[in-house]
């Protein structure tokens, strides 16, 4: 069985998802359906995300359980870039993910 990456290297995945495929609905849905597609990633690191998403969420919240407007691709990399910097820093990350935009 494989180890389960931490929530960096899962963040970093997510980001990526999103800029490969988009973002049509939100970070949740792409989470859920990164979970489905074989290899991507597994129950337990599909828990992991939603867990992280639910704990640093936005104090502001666009509405109907969306952190941002449905489609909207900048705002929710601009998110997970921040919480990549961040973690990198906290884990003296000499080379943290690139940021990208």
């Amino acid at each position: 069985m494989k180890q389960e990456r931490d929530i960096l290297e899962l963040l970093i995945l997510l980001r990526d998802t999103i800029l490969k495929d988009g973002c049509v609905r939100g970070m949740c849905l792409t989470i859920m359906l990164m979970s489905v597609r074989p290899g991507s990633i597994s129950d337990l690191e599909e828990s992991m995300l939603m867990d992280y998403l639910d704990a640093h969420k936005p104090l502001f919240q666009h509405g109907g359980g969306y952190w941002y407007r449905k489609g909207r691709i900048k705002p929710r990399l601009r998110w997970l870039n921040r919480q990549i910097r961040r973690l990198s820093r906290e884990r003296g990350s000499k080379s943290p993910a690139p940021t990208i935009q």
